[in-house]
């Protein structure tokens, strides 16, 4: 049994899917963030959404994983892939809500 691919990525998968419904499901998601602490430690130097902080921090937690363990490396990139393409569905639909 391939423990990390077995046990370990599909823990880091449900763990992207939480914060996937977190950022979706925060009611000031789409309140930009503007604290300049919080801005740097995102290497940012304009204001972000805060569901955008909530997504940059699932991806920076997969790149660490990826120097990690190079191995799995494109599991890692297929997840932080998905990770982004859900996040724009969702981003499109909620922006189409609001517009609504």
């Amino acid at each position: 049994m391939d423990y990390i691919k077995d046990v370990f990525i599909g823990q880091i998968k449900t763990d992207n899917s939480d914060a996937l419904n977190e950022a979706s499901q925060l009611l000031d998601s789409w309140r930009a963030v503007t604290d300049i602490d919080v801005l740097r430690e995102h290497g940012m130097k304009k204001p972000l959404l805060q569901s955008a902080a909530v997504i940059k921090k699932c991806i920076d937690r997969m790149h660490q994983y990826m120097q990690t363990l190079p191995l799995y490396c494109e599991h890692f990139l297929t997840m932080m892939c998905n990770t982004v393409i859900q996040y724009k569905v969702s981003n499109l639909i909620q922006s189409k809500a609001i517009a609504a």
